[in-house]
C-alpha cells in the first residue's frame, strides 16, 4: 500500500503535524510506502518529502490546494490523505474543524459588533469557506475528531457530507503523558520555582483570545489563591500581561510562551483550564487527563465529549460566566484527589495506538 499525505507546512508546535508524523512513521515501520507533499517541513520526518513552492502570502491555502492537486495526480497508485483543506484527496482529516462554525462562534463571542459585520467578506475567509466546501465534497471519507465537528458539517453542508464523516478521537501517548508521585511533583515544583502548597492552574494553547485566556484571568482575580501558568504562542502577549496587571494578579500569572516540552508542566499542575471559544478537539485536554489533571473547558470544544461533568472535570456553556468558572475551579481543588483518579481512568480509552489503528484501518479501506 502506498500513501501520500498532504500538509501545507510543519512547525514543531503543531498537533496535527505531529499526529501526521506519528501515523506516517507507523505505516513506514509496517513496510508501507509513505510520501509527504508539503511546502515546508522542518527536520527529518523519516519518510520521503516532496516540496511545493508557494509564494502567495494572503492566499497560501488556495495556492497550496491548487498546486497539491496538480502534483498529487502524479501519485496515481497512492491513497491520498490530507491534513489540510485541499481539493484532491481520498481522505480528509478535519483537524481544523468546521470553519463556518468557528466564524459563527467568533462573531457571537469574540468580535465586537462592527467587526463581525465585515468578517464574512474578509477575502481570507471567503477563500477558506470555498476550500472547505470543495474539500468536503471531493473527499471519499472525512475523518472528524469529535461528534461536534461531524454535527457541524451536517448542519452547514447537509446530509451527504454528514454521512461521509467518521469520528476518530485524538489519541495520547500514555508513555509520555503520565502522572508522577507526590514526591516527584514537589521536585518539579521546586525546579519551576512554584510554592509547594500553591494550587496551580495550567492554560495551554496558542491564540489566547480564541482559547479563552481572558476568562481565565478574570476568574483567577475572583479566587483568593492560585497560580496560573500560561503556555502557547500569542502575537499580542503584551495585551494579556497588561490585562493581568489591571486585574491585580500579575504576581499570580506566569507567561511561558511556546514550549516544546510540556509534560513537566502538566505533572506540576493541579487543574487544566481551557474555556475555548472553539476547538475541534483540544489534544491538550487529553494530555492533561493522562497526567491526572481534571479539565475545565466549554461545550465548544470537541474534547468536552470525554469530560463527565463533576467527575473528571467540568463543561461550561458559552459565553463563559466568570463567577461560574471561578466556582468550578474551587470545586475541582476541593475534590482534587477523587477527580484526579477519574481523570486517570479516562485517558487509557484514548491511547495514541488506538487512534492510529483506526486511521490505518480507514486508509486501508481506500487502498487500491
Amino acid at each position: 500500500m502506498k500513501v501520500l499525505f498532504l500538509k501545507k507546512h510543519y512547525h514543531p508546535f503543531g498537533g496535527a503535524e505531529l499526529y501526521l508524523q506519528n501515523l506516517a512513521q507507523h505505516l513506514a515501520k509496517e513496510g508501507e510506502e509513505v510520501y509527504l507533499l508539503t511546502s515546508r517541513w522542518e527536520g527529518d520526518p523519516g519518510f520521503k518529502v516532496h516540496s511545493i513552492k508557494i509564494f502567495s502570502f494572503f492566499y497560501s491555502d488556495l495556492a497550496f490546494a491548487l498546486k497539491a492537486k496538480n502534483k498529487a495526480k502524479e501519485f496515481r497508485d497512492c491513497v491520498i490523505f490530507s491534513f489540510d483543506r485541499t481539493i484532491f484527496q481520498h481522505i480528509y482529516r478535519a483537524s481544523d474543524g468546521c470553519h463556518l462554525r468557528w466564524l459563527e462562534n467568533r462573531k457571537k463571542f469574540l468580535e465586537p459588533f462592527y467587526r463581525s459585520l465585515i468578517l464574512d467578506y474578509n477575502p481570507k475567509h471567503l477563500v477558506l469557506k470555498w476550500l472547505e466546501r470543495k474539500c468536503l465534497e471531493n473527499s471519499k471519507i472525512i475523518v472528524t475528531n469529535s461528534r461536534m465537528v461531524r454535527e457541524d458539517f451536517g448542519k452547514f453542508y447537509g446530509t451527504e457530507i454528514y454521512e461521509k464523516c467518521r469520528v476518530i478521537y485524538n489519541g495520547v501517548d500514555l508513555k509520555k503523558f503520565r502522572p508522577v508521585t507526590e514526591e516527584k511533583k514537589l521536585l518539579l515544583r521546586k525546579e519551576l520555582s512554584i510554592p509547594e502548597e500553591e494550587p496551580v492552574l495550567l492554560f495551554l494553547g496558542s491564540g489566547y483570545f480564541r482559547k479563552g485566556l481572558v476568562s481565565v484571568l478574570r476568574a483567577l482575580s475572583l479566587l483568593r489563591e492560585g497560580l496560573l501558568i500560561v503556555v502557547g504562542k500569542e502575537k499580542k502577549l503584551r495585551y494579556f500581561k497588561r490585562f493581568a496587571e489591571r486585574l491585580g494578579i500579575t504576581g499570580r500569572v506566569r507567561f511561558l510562551g511556546a514550549q516544546k516540552e510540556v509534560v513537566k508542566l502538566y505533572q506540576a499542575a493541579d487543574v487544566f483550564v481551557l474555556p475555548t471559544i472553539y476547538d475541534p478537539f483540544s489534544n491538550a485536554c487529553l494530555e492533561a487527563l493522562a497526567c491526572g489533571l481534571p479539565v475545565i473547558t466549554t461545550s465548544a470544544n470537541g474534547a468536552a465529549e470525554i469530560i463527565e461533568d463533576g467527575k473528571n472535570g467540568f463543561v461550561l456553556d458559552l459565553p463563559v460566566d466568570m463567577e461560574e468558572l471561578a466556582y468550578k475551579i474551587e470545586q475541582v481543588l476541593k475534590d482534587l484527589p477523587k477527580m484526579r483518579t477519574l481523570a486517570l481512568t479516562t485517558a487509557p480509552k484514548f491511547s495514541i495506538e488506538k487512534a492510529i489503528q483506526s486511521l490505518k484501518d480507514t486508509i486501508k479501506q481506500c487502498a487500491f
